[in-house]
């Protein structure tokens, strides 16, 4: 059974990973966003699973469902947090422009 190809069509196809260059002992994937930055997956040879870098958590997966969970969930957060500063900064910007306003 080969993980690494398994991992790595997993995570092309179904969360739009896309691969980097890299060794043979190694192979990295990655997604990069404005909302969550960058995600890195690392697929190791010889090892059952993909070990996920992100903002500093460091986490390694073995199971599918369990990945697809933990990437949904660091997308909806990340969509969430991105959302409320962009609401926060068209707020800001729309009390400047009405303070400046003559009446």
């Amino acid at each position: 059974m080969n993980t690494t190809g398994m991992f790595g069509k997993y995570l092309r196809k179904e969360h739009g990973f896309w691969r980097l260059k890299s060794d043979e002992s190694q192979i990295c994937y990655c997604k990069h966003s404005a909302k969550y930055g960058g995600i890195y997956a690392y697929i190791e040879s010889g090892t059952p699973g993909v070990k996920i870098v992100t903002n500093g958590i460091v986490q390694y997966f073995n199971d599918f469902n369990k990945l697809s969970d933990f990437l949904a969930r660091l997308e909806e957060t990340a969509a969430r947090n991105h959302d409320g500063l962009v609401q926060a900064l068209y707020r800001s910007a729309g009390s400047r422009m009405l303070r400046t306003m003559t009446l």
